[in-house]
This record gives C-alpha cells, structure tokens and sequence, in this order.
C-alpha cells in the first residue's frame, strides 16, 4: 500500500472518521471527503476534505460545519463538464431518520464553493453512492431508513432528480422517478 493511502485524514485523531468519498478533478488532482466527528448523529460532526498532490495528502479541512447541527455522508462528484458536486446529508433532529440531503458545488476544481443548500425535503434520504449521468442529467441513489428502526434494511430504493442538469446548479424541484 502507498504511504499516502495511509495517511488521509490522520491528523484528525482522536475524531473518528467516516463515509470517505473520492473524485478526479478537472486540474487533475484527487480530492477527497468524509464527515469527522466525536460520535455518529454528533453536533460536532463536519464535512472534511483533503487534496491529493503528487503522493502527499495536504490537511483535512473542514468544509462544512453548521456548528451544533450533524452533517453525514459525504458523496463526491465531478461531472462531464468540470462540475464538482458534493452531496451530503444534514439532521433536523437526533437521528438519521431527520436526514435531509444538501448539495454543494464548485467551478474550480473544489477551490471554491456554492452555498449548501436542501435539495430533498423528505427526512430519513441517506446518500451513499456517486450520481449517475444519464441523459445530461445526474440520478443521485438515495435510501430510506426504516422509521421503525432507523437503519437498514432500506424500505424504499431510488433514484432521485431530473432536474439536476450537468453543468448548472443543482434545482431545488426533484422528483422521485426519472427514468
């Protein structure tokens, strides 16, 4: 294993660190994701991000932080027009079954970056994997927690959006099947 596989995201002990994420740039550089935190659903979580230089990760830092309010499930992705996009979720409350999904994007290779903003109203949407271009759209995988338990199995599957058109902000009107 190369050194600097090993290293990302050292420098935040004792924090833990969870749900990693990874994207090429447009400059070439990887970047990469997680939220840190003292324990899951934690006020003190963030999003934290780190770029790839050569074989050396530079310092984590912190993307978002909402300052008393949890963050979680970082996604990362670069899109076919140099978009980044980060999708994430945000607690409206002490579970994951309050997570709504949020969306932030940049222009110039993660150097800077949109406001967060909500981009599903519904609660217990959890992201997990990248988005898919489809059609010049982006189809981001969501999952329903199971309000009965808050966890998996997932009672519901899904695509979300064909609103999200590639190269643009993200549209604040989604809607549950695309395709």
């Amino acid at each position: 294993m190369n050194s600097h596989c090993r290293t990302l995201f050292a420098d935040l002990s004792p924090q833990s660190v969870h749900s990693a994420t990874l994207t090429q740039l447009p400059d070439g550089s990887l970047l990469a994701a997680a939220y840190a935190f003292s324990y899951e659903t934690a006020p003190d979580s963030r999003i934290i991000v780190s770029r790839l230089r050569g074989e050396v990760w530079e310092t984590a830092s912190t993307l978002v932080d909402f300052l008393g309010i949890a963050v979680g499930n970082p996604v990362l992705h670069t899109d076919s027009y140099g978009m980044v996009h980060l999708f994430f979720v945000v607690l409206y409350g002490d579970e994951w079954i309050d997570a709504r999904t949020a969306h932030m994007t940049s222009t110039d290779s993660a150097h800077t970056w949109s406001t967060p903003r909500l981009i599903y109203e519904q609660k217990g949407l959890m992201t997990k994997t990248r988005p898919l271009e489809v059609k010049g759209k982006l189809l981001l995988y969501r999952f329903l927690l199971n309000p009965e338990s808050n966890e998996g199995p997932p009672v519901e599957e899904g695509v979300l959006g064909d609103e999200v058109r590639l190269g643009t902000q993200v549209s604040t009107a989604f809607r549950e099947n695309f395709l």
